[in-house]
Order: C-alpha cells, then structure tokens, then sequence
C-alpha cells in the first residue's frame, strides 16, 4: 500500500460510521442513476426501435468492445431492416472476437443468403446447423439452406433441407409446397406429390401447389 492510499484510508476510518455509510449510499445511488440513464438495447430491439438499439449498442462497444449480445442485437436489427450489407459488415467484426458464437454465424448465413452470396452463405448455415441442433431458428436455416440448392438446382439436397425445416414445423404450407417441388424435380413423383397434398391440407387455396400436384398427376398418369 503507497502512503497516499493509506492516509485517504485512515481519514476514512476517521469519520463517524453514519457519515461513511452516507458517503456509500450516495455513491450507489449515482451508480444507480447513471445505470437507468442508459437505454436498454434488447427491449428496444423488442419493441422494433431497431435504429435506437444500434445506437445504444455501438456506445456499449465503444465502453465493452467484446460485448457479444451488443454484436448480435445490432446485426439483428439490421437484418430486421433489411440493411443486409451492414449487418454482415458486423457479423465479419463479431466473428474476429469471437468465431464460434452460433448468434453471429447465423447472422452471417442470413445476411449473405439474402445478399444472394450463396456459397459464403451455405458455409454459415451448414456451420450453424451443425452446432446449434436444438436452436428455435434451425428451422429457418434448413429453409434457407433449401432455397440455396434450388437455386444451385442441386435437387436431391434441396428435398432433404426443406423436408428437415418440415420436421421441425410441419405447419408451414410453404415449406411443404418447396419440398414437393425439389423431389419434382428429382422426378421423385410420389413423394411429390404427397408433399403437395400436405401443403394443401394447410392451405387449400395456394395456387403454386395446386398447379405442381396437377403437374405431377399429369406425370403419373392420373
């Protein structure tokens, strides 16, 4: 302990106990003031002021600079604005920190999916499914990842991504109707078209999968 430190202590000690324990309680209670001045990024983000929770974000990097949950708010509410450069361009930053952060990875995957940079987005997508099995948005990945194929026309991947985003929610009639379409494509009619009656099941009038189980009919001879 230097000399300096020691005297502040002593002239501390010095002071009558109720005086000390008022010096502690107002310094706590500016801690405290200066706490609830701050906004709270994630309840913003919440209630969709997604420019005001970047901001509030941006200050927390500039005091905490490795802060994940600010990485990940921000480039959430970018994607959410559809400013899918800006939200990359801080998922690449993110991932310098920390690489394995399955929240980034997937902000990633989706940035560039929507950027249409398809192999760049495959290489996250099949990185986030492979570490965050159990991950609420999975589904969305296997969706995205089956879009990716189709556009690659690589068939046979597409039926497995989007029969796996119906695994995991079998109530989307859309995902069903995608399924139906890549094993089409595959000239894998039957289970085509049973894919298309489940998408019709769910909504009885989308034209696309009525028009794809006339298509398949039509091939098997009904």
């Amino acid at each position: 302990m230097n000399t300096r430190t020691g005297v502040i202590i002593k002239k501390v000690l010095k002071k009558p106990p109720f005086l000390f324990c008022l010096a502690v309680l107002l310094s706590l209670a500016s801690v405290n003031a200066f706490a609830e001045d701050k906004p709270d990024a994630q309840a913003l983000y919440n209630d969709k002021k997604y420019d005001e929770a970047i901001k509030a974000c941006q200050q927390i990097l500039v005091e905490t600079p490795k802060d994940m949950d600010a990485y990940n708010i921000i480039g959430m509410s970018y994607l959410e604005m559809k400013k899918y450069e800006d939200a990359l361009r801080y998922a690449e930053e993110a991932l310098e920190v920390a690489r394995f952060d399955r929240r980034i990875i997937l902000i990633a995957g989706e940035a560039n999916y929507f950027l249409g940079r398809n192999e760049n987005a495959l290489k996250y997508l099949e990185e986030f499914a492979n570490i965050a099995t159990s991950d609420k948005r999975i589904k969305y990945v296997y969706y995205y990842m089956g879009e990716i194929y189709l556009r690659y026309g690589e068939f046979s991947n597409a039926d497995i991504s989007f029969s796996t985003a119906c695994y995991y929610d079998k109530e989307v009639a859309e995902w069903w109707a995608k399924a139906a379409y890549a094993r089409e494509m595959a000239k894998d009619y039957f289970f085509s078209l049973d894919a298309y009656k489940k998408a019709l099941a769910l909504n009885p009038n989308m034209a696309e999968a009525k028009r794809g189980s006339a298509r398949v009919k039509k091939l098997m001879g009904e």
